[in-house]
């Protein structure tokens, strides 16, 4: 499954692996201090994700038990001067492709 946004992409393989590239200036591709990449990393985490969704500065994962990880920002009524930074996740790494 592949989900696209604006900004970056997220892919998530048929052996639950999760890729992520392209803009990250709100840490939206779940790679430490990563502004861009234009190439895929691999996010290593022990969980099987189920559900990817993007939007542009947001990345939302959902695994088979229903739980949900998400990183960027959500804007509040389309409002960059109102951020609110997200980054909820579990012990999840990023590995270089």
């Amino acid at each position: 499954y592949i989900s696209i946004s604006d900004y970056h992409v997220v892919a998530l393989s048929h052996f639950y692996k999760i890729f992520t590239w392209g803009t990250g200036k709100y840490g939206e591709l779940a790679i430490n201090n990563s502004i861009f990449s234009s190439y895929p990393f691999k996010l290593s985490t022990n969980k099987k994700y189920s559900f990817i969704s993007t939007s542009n500065y947001l990345t939302t994962l959902i695994d088979e038990e229903g739980c949900f990880s998400y990183f960027g920002i959500i804007l509040k009524s389309g409002d960059k001067k109102s951020l609110k930074i997200l980054a909820k996740n579990e012990n999840i790494n990023e590995e270089k492709m």
